[in-house]
């Protein structure tokens, strides 16, 4: 592991593969042909076929796409940097401010050094988790219209090292944080185990564990439930989009009712205080479950002139919600911090990795 951090305090650590997103608009039939589904998030470890659509991709757009930094939690960290950023202009008093730390999974490798560079020139702080036996994660981010389909290769987030819950660096950011950003792809690991330690150790020493659902269609098996169940005993949010939320529930009636199912599968294996689960709806109302009651907190309407592009949105949303947990911000004002973060990822333009 490499630490680049002047110090080993962060109030929040986002943990999870950091990828290179390959980003091309795609006709619909190059979904239909590869068998794919708009709006649907899929895994090569899980389904090793999409090796060679994920080729095909890169092959057919390789001249009209975009490479972006990608990965829920590096992108997530991003934004939290910016948020960070943008109060201790504010407040004048950079030393009452404590940064974020990205916990990322990487190969050796080209793209490694790509992101490296970018997540120096922004200034985050990482702690880059090796895995010498693999590549760096990509992700192809296919759009269509108004939808968009991610086939992604976690690469090194796949296999993870022994000594994760030994490393000093981790721990120590672990003690002087606020909350733990953990993405649903860590189950899929043959070690998940040790996330769920994690997620343990974090709850006992009263820091916050958010767990982002990312792709609910992972959650099919019974397997991959009872890992679910497993690490969700120490987590104190779920969050996710609405198409993630039916996927994850097999939902196809109101969203209420979806989010509830979610809320009452979270809490089931549960004991003591409840867990509450969030759902963000692009330009809908945000709809929140705390103790088993719907709450709805509405979205400023955005002029669809201003939208550059929207993806990114569920992460910058996730970014500004974390960092109002973090800084003891009620929950009507951490999710209104993360509807104004997502606001400005869709109207701004977005970084590019040569």
């Amino acid at each position: 592991m490499e630490l680049s951090s002047k110090s080993q305090k962060a109030t929040c650590i986002f943990m999870g593969a950091a990828l290179i997103d390959a980003i091309a608009q795609v006709s619909p039939s190059f979904l239909e042909e590869n068998g794919l589904e708009p709006n649907a998030t899929y895994h090569c470890n899980r389904e090793p076929h999409l090796y060679a659509v994920m080729e095909k991709f890169l092959l057919k757009y390789e001249t009209v796409m975009s490479r972006r930094p990608g990965g829920s939690a590096l992108n997530s960290a991003l934004w939290y940097n910016q948020v960070f950023k943008d109060c201790q202009g504010e407040s004048g008093n950079s030393s009452s401010l404590i940064p974020p730390l990205l916990a990322g999974f990487v190969g050796e490798d080209d793209q490694l050094d790509l992101l490296k560079q970018y997540v120096d020139s922004v200034d985050l702080d990482a702690l880059w988790i090796y895995n010498r036996k693999s590549e760096t994660g990509r992700c192809n981010v296919m759009i269509t219209d108004q939808n968009r389909c991610l086939v992604s290769l976690g690469g090194a987030d796949d296999v993870m090292p022994e000594n994760l819950l030994c490393n000093d660096a981790l721990i120590n950011s672990l003690g002087s944080a606020r909350c733990l950003y953990l993405v649903s792809f860590v189950l899929l690991h043959p070690d998940y185990w040790a996330f769920c330690k994690l997620a343990e150790i974090a709850k006992s020493w009263k820091v916050e564990v958010v767990f982002n659902l990312s792709s609910g269609r992972m959650f099919k098996t019974l397997a991959m439930r009872e890992r679910m169940w497993e690490i969700m005993k120490h987590c104190d949010y779920l969050i996710g989009n609405e198409n993630e939320f039916r996927a994850f529930t097999e939902e196809t009636g109101c969203c209420e009712t979806a989010i509830l199912k979610a809320w009452i599968y979270c809490n089931e294996h549960r004991k003591g205080d409840l867990m509450s689960v969030v759902m963000t709806r692009a330009s809908e109302s945000t709809l929140v479950v705390c103790n088993g009651f719907v709450e709805e907190f509405p979205v400023d309407a955005c002029d669809e002139k201003d939208i550059l592009d929207t993806n990114g949105a569920g992460d910058a949303f996730a970014a500004g919600f974390l960092f109002g947990l973090a800084h003891a911000k009620d929950l009507e004002s951490s999710v209104l911090l993360g509807h104004q973060t997502a606001m400005r990822c869709i109207t701004s333009p977005k970084p590019s990795l040569v």
